[in-house]
Formats: C-alpha cells, sequence, structure tokens
C-alpha cells in the first residue's frame, strides 16, 4: 500500500496482554529490483515486549495455514463492516468481532 509516496505493509500480528508477535520477512529476503514484491520469501514470528505466548501460538497458526496450502496474501481479500450494518450475501466466510463483522473471500 502506498501513502503519500511512502510505501506501507501490513502484516499479521496476535496482541498480548504485555506485548504483540507479529509476522515479518526474513532480513536477507527484501524487495529487489530482480525479486519483487510477490516472490515467495522466508517469514519469521518476532515478539514484541514480554509476548512468549503469543510468539509461539502466531508460529503455530501460520504454520497450520501454510500445511493446508490456504491462500496468500494476495489471494484474499477480507472486507470489514461495522457490525450494526448487513453484510452483503457472498460466498465468503463471516466472523463476527465485537463491534466488527469480517468477511474473508478467496480471489
Amino acid at each position: 500500500m502506498s501513502a503519500g509516496g511512502t510505501t506501507q505493509r501490513l502484516s499479521p500480528c496476535l496482541l498480548g496482554e504485555s506485548g504483540l508477535a507479529v509476522v515479518d520477512v526474513m532480513p536477507d529476503q527484501a524487495a529487489t529490483a530482480d525479486r519483487g514484491p510477490d516472490a515467495p520469501r522466508e517469514l519469521v514470528v518476532r515478539g514484541c515486549g514480554t509476548a512468549d505466548h503469543e510468539t509461539r501460538q502466531l508460529a503455530k497458526l501460520i504454520k497450520a495455514w501454510d500445511a493446508a496450502h490456504r491462500p496468500g496474501a494476495g489471494q484474499l481479500l477480507i472486507d470489514a463492516y461495522p457490525s450494526s450494518v448487513e453484510v452483503p450475501d457472498t460466498a465468503g466466510s463471516v466472523h463476527r468481532a465485537g463491534h466488527t463483522t469480517f468477511v474473508v473471500n478467496a480471489r
């Protein structure tokens, strides 16, 4: 995503009481002219603060996602709606969380 000429990247994370775990790309696998942004890369889960449990849990979830041959970020579309709004009828899976409803579709 580009905002104001600056490239921004989003990454899944798992928030704990005093820290978080975040998925990151191995430092030596950054995008280069011959390795575009959509090329396969090795991922690592990093803990920030006190997040040992969250780091292990997020790594476990990422490995399970990969083992199940789930789609990558380029093939996923996630729409978020206020919980008070009726969600459009799509083939996606619906996930309700507090004040937001998420609809996940694979492209």
